[in-house]
Order: C-alpha cells, then sequence, then structure tokens
C-alpha cells in the first residue's frame, strides 16, 4: 500500500479527543467528496482552514499517517471510488479523502504559534 504524511485539521473537535479515540469516518461531516477522512497534501491548506484555534491564538493540525491503497482519482467530479480502490483522490485541491479509519494514524499533532501563523498569511 501506499504510505503518506498528510495534514489534517480538526477546526471544532479538540485534538486531544482524537489522541485518545484515533481518527474515525463516523465523526466526519459530509463534504465536497462525501463522507471520510479528509487529509491534505500542503500543511497550508489545513492551517488556512481546518485548523483548531487554542484560546492563546496558536493553531493546531495533526501529520497523519495514511495508508492510501489504491487511489481512486476524482478526475470525473462524480465522487466515486472506483471497485478495488479504497481512497479517493482529489485532483483540484490535492487532498485525499479514506473511507476507513484503520488505514490512517495521527502520527503528530503541531502547535503552531501565533506568530509563526501570521508568516503563512
Amino acid at each position: 500500500p501506499n504510505e503518506l504524511l498528510l495534514f489534517h485539521g480538526t477546526r471544532t473537535t479538540s485534538p486531544s479527543e482524537i489522541v485518545e479515540t484515533g481518527l474515525d469516518r463516523r465523526f466526519s461531516h459530509k463534504g465536497l467528496l462525501g463522507a471520510g477522512i479528509y487529509l491534505a497534501t500542503s500543511a497550508k491548506y489545513s492551517i488556512d482552514s481546518y485548523v483548531h484555534r487554542l484560546a492563546d491564538g496558536s493553531r493546531q493540525v495533526f501529520l497523519v499517517e495514511a495508508l492510501t491503497g489504491k487511489i481512486s482519482p476524482n478526475t470525473d467530479k462524480q465522487n466515486h471510488i472506483d471497485p478495488g480502490c479504497s481512497c479517493l483522490y482529489d485532483t483540484d485541491n490535492k487532498n485525499y479523502v479514506v473511507h476507513n479509519s484503520n488505514q490512517v494514524y495521527p502520527r503528530f499533532l503541531l502547535t503552531l504559534g501565533h506568530d509563526m501563523v501570521a508568516s503563512h498569511a
């Protein structure tokens, strides 16, 4: 299987919940590519839109180890996974959607201070 390190933001869900239980597709809200665990190739993408904000202004995102297996590119914009594939790849945003929680592991929780985040703006 393909093993990738990708970024995952939790927005309103506290990262401590994910540290305890792992990433779980059942808690995924339906997104543009359907329900699943969304993972970004770009840290900036996750930081700009999906970070968990702390009271002190710092932000948190996960660096996730993902076993993507056979990847189905979403080139036809129909948001379906081809037979035999276990992951959908959004060719526009360069994001992956994994549908099996056993394929992802939150390896690191990255905390970015307020001053570090400003440099990405």
